[in-house]
């Protein structure tokens, strides 16, 4: 597998984990899976947070790199607000 595949696979291994750790973080504590309002707020959001990504790489895909980027933390000097 070539390095360019593998970080595809990275990522959509990276995104099922996030999307069942989403659901997991919503429906745990809830105790059931029958809960329709639960269920409308995660597909919009889904949709959403899609629409914004497909937008983002078409119009401006050096923002979407520079957010879908892991940064270091901040310098020991600097205050955060």
């Amino acid at each position: 597998m070539s390095g360019k595949n593998s970080l595809k696979v990275k990522k959509i291994v990276k995104t099922v984990i996030s999307v069942f750790l989403f659901l997991a973080l919503i429906f745990v504590p809830a105790g059931t899976l029958n809960w329709p309002e639960a269920w409308l707020f995660f597909i919009l959001y889904i949709l959403i947070v899609s629409g914004v990504l497909i937008w983002l790489k078409k119009n401006n895909p050096g923002l979407l790199k520079e957010r879908m980027s892991v940064k270091k933390t901040s310098k020991a000097g600097t205050k955060s607000l």
